[in-house]
């Protein structure tokens, strides 16, 4: 009996590490069975008590081989030997139950049977132990290997593990492929973490399973006899190896097609956003260290380019050593406070007279000199600095024009933000706390977003546009017409003014394109009651032909240049 005992409690220790549930509720009971009848046996009689230990017996026996089963297909490579032990058990068990009720005779075979029975129940012990030991290696490799939300290998297999795949190929001539998804911390605020976690995670799975069919992809081999294509980089970064030069650009474009199909989140269609780079091995690095280096370069040059895809070069590789110099001198001065702003004045076209201004960031180095918002702005973004941009510049101007009350007289000031700030909660309420700190007209401030296909149906986007508009202010889109989904940021700002991009400007008198898509969106602003706002206005033969279309306001260097607040002042008083 108390055999029986505990090789029970030696199955429920012994499988729970599968992913079947320990029944701990019914381990008490049993053990409560046990006990009674251990009770029984003293106070009843022989063949009572070898009645009910049959029964006890046999439940036990059908209870452990349920138990092993199910953890077996669950993937416990283990149960394969306890199986067998547990079968040996309930033969010498039965054996030995039968010669005591005279069933089978009392022999030497039969008297055998037991202890051979016992040994061979103690080597499939001995064998599930080990098999559990190296299961327990297995799954601590694969952990430690894998990405636990998609199963793919990560960055530790790339370092770690790969480097030996490549020794063992022969004359390796690949090209390492990295993508970003760059809109993922977009997804997270505007759907939360966990949302966009798993919607990145399925994403990333779809991909690696339309790449299994390509040969030209390496396969890559897990401790579990599995092989994806995919490694997991990061939470927004994936790679796979294209062992096939040749076949690279196909790769590409496929990768491609699959990223830029939207998909379902909710009941609202997502584009996602993403970056893609390369690299050559061994020709431009000798280490996966290096060409893990040099397609994350590449990558990040993308975001700046038309394409999505940019392959690595030497070029590249200087210009990213610059642009981090450049950050670090950027996020040093504006800890220091040493960036300021000037002001380009806006006309109206019809009168000449000054409306109001727009606030341009500027940026003057000791050791660069003056730096082009062209090249630091953008860097800025992807840097995540342009959120602490855009508070320092909004302090700036706000006390600057709180000191200066007459500026709001019946003039506008306009303020340039990223798209990206609009899609952090409590934006809105931090620039009109500040706002009412200053005691500013609401009515009288802009805020210029420039286009972007970032406007997702975001839930933050829109309760900070909300706020503005309850709040008193004016909102504009900025280089109307280059970006993506226009139409649809008219309706969702609810805008109030709309700037015609200074591309269209420019060549409205030398190309009839431009001419008629500038016309066209003057006169769209025009019926939806939208301020039309021209810019980049570079001669009067512009400026006449643009007031003829009927545009309301105007900036550019024919009418005024960015100028110094202090002269932003004086010309005003003038």
């Amino acid at each position: 009996m108390l055999a029986a005992w505990s090789l029970y409690r030696f199955t429920i220790g012994f499988l729970p590490t599968s992913r079947v549930k320990t029944p701990t509720r019914r381990r008490y009971w049993v053990d409560c069975i046990f006990f009674a009848y251990l009770l029984i046996s003293v106070f009843f009689s022989e063949k009572i008590s070898a009645i009910l230990f049959i029964i006890m017996q046999i439940s036990m026996i059908i209870f452990c081989l349920q138990y092993g089963l199910k953890s077996y297909r669950e993937g416990f490579i283990a149960a394969r030997f306890y199986l067998f032990a547990i079968i040996m058990v309930s033969i010498g068990s039965s054996i030995n139950s039968m010669m005591y009720w005279n069933i089978v005779p009392f022999n030497d075979i039969t008297k055998a049977a037991l202890p051979f029975c016992n040994f061979l129940e103690l080597l499939g012990f001995a064998i599930a132990f080990t098999d559990k030991a190296k299961q327990i290696e297995l799954n601590t490799t694969l952990k430690i290997q894998t990405d636990g939300s998609t199963g793919l290998p990560n960055r530790y297999y790339y370092f770690e593990v790969l480097q030996a795949k490549l020794a063992s190929m022969s004359h390796p001539d690949i090209a390492l492929v990295m993508i970003e998804i760059t809109s993922h911390s977009q997804l997270s605020q505007a759907y939360g973490p966990n949302q966009a976690e798993q919607a990145t995670s399925t994403l990333i799975q779809n991909l690696d399973n339309s790449l299994a069919e390509m040969d030209s992809v390496l396969s890559l081999s897990l401790p579990n006899n599995t092989t994806r294509k995919l490694v997991r980089i990061s939470t927004n970064k994936v790679a796979f190896i294209c062992v096939s030069k040749q076949e690279l650009g196909y790769q590409v474009e496929s990768v491609q097609r699959f990223l830029d199909t939207p998909i379902l989140i909710g009941h609202l269609d997502f584009h996602y956003q993403y970056n893609i780079g390369s690299a050559l091995y061994p020709s431009q690095s000798n280490t996966l260290d290096s060409l893990y280096q040099n397609a994350l370069i590449a990558c990040n040059h993308s975001r700046v380019d038309i394409d999505t895809w940019q392959p690595f070069n030497q070029t590249l590789k200087q210009n990213y050593a610059h642009q981090l110099h450049l950050l670090t001198l950027l996020t040093q001065d504006l800890k220091n406070g040493c960036l300021y702003f000037e002001i380009q004045p806006q006309v109206n076209l019809a009168t000449r007279e000054i409306t109001g201004g727009e606030v341009l960031l500027r940026w003057n180095n000791k050791q660069l000199g003056q730096v082009s918002p062209g090249e630091f702005i953008p860097l800025a973004e992807q840097a995540g600095l342009i959120c602490k941009l855009t508070d320092f510049v909004i302090f700036k101007v706000f006390k600057w024009a709180a000191q200066h009350p007459k500026l709001l007289e019946n003039r506008t000031l306009s303020l340039n933000i990223s798209a990206l700030d609009m899609l952090y909660e409590g934006f809105a309420a931090r620039v009109i706390s500040l706002q009412q700190y200053y005691q500013l007209p609401a009515s009288q401030l802009v805020i210029e977003i420039t286009e972007t296909s970032i406007f997702e149906n975001s839930q933050v986007m829109f309760d900070n546009v909300n706020r503005f508009h309850k709040a008193g202010f004016k909102l504009s889109i900025d280089d109307f017409g280059v970006g993506y989904s226009s139409m649809q940021n008219l309706i969702a700002l609810q805008t109030n003014e709309l700037k015609v991009d200074r591309f269209f400007v420019a060549q409205s008198l030398t190309d009839k394109s431009s001419a008629i898509l500038c016309r066209n969106m003057i006169q769209l602003s025009s019926e939806m009651g939208i301020i039309s706002v021209a810019e980049g206005i570079e001669s009067e033969e512009v400026a006449l032909q643009l007031e003829q279309w009927h545009c309301l306001i105007g900036q550019g260097y024919h009418l005024y240049r960015p100028m110094p607040c202090e002269d932003y002042l004086s010309l005003l008083g003038s």
